[in-house]
């Protein structure tokens, strides 16, 4: 399955347990998934880097993508998720 396939919610399991879905596109813009050439990923990689270490909230809802559970933390890279699809 082509990246652009995958649905707008995805179904994964945050490191506190819980399941639900997080929004692909919030996904693609914390791992720079959403750039588009080679110069687009080196600026969001120098930006990343000038930026520093972070930690990041994560959403994850539930089916309805409104309700919200929780949500789960990502940190310096890590996006504290674990896929419950086959990428």
């Amino acid at each position: 399955m082509a990246f652009d396939d995958y649905p707008d919610l995805l179904h994964v399991e945050a490191t506190n347990g819980k399941t639900g879905y997080v929004d692909r596109h919030l996904l693609d813009e914390l791992t720079g998934a959403n750039v588009s050439s080679p110069e687009e990923a080196v600026e969001w990689q120098r930006q990343q880097d000038a930026a520093g270490p972070s930690v990041t909230y994560i959403p994850v809802y539930e089916s309805d993508g409104t309700t919200l559970i929780e949500p789960t933390t990502c940190a310096d890279g890590s996006l504290g998720l674990t896929p419950t699809w086959n990428p």
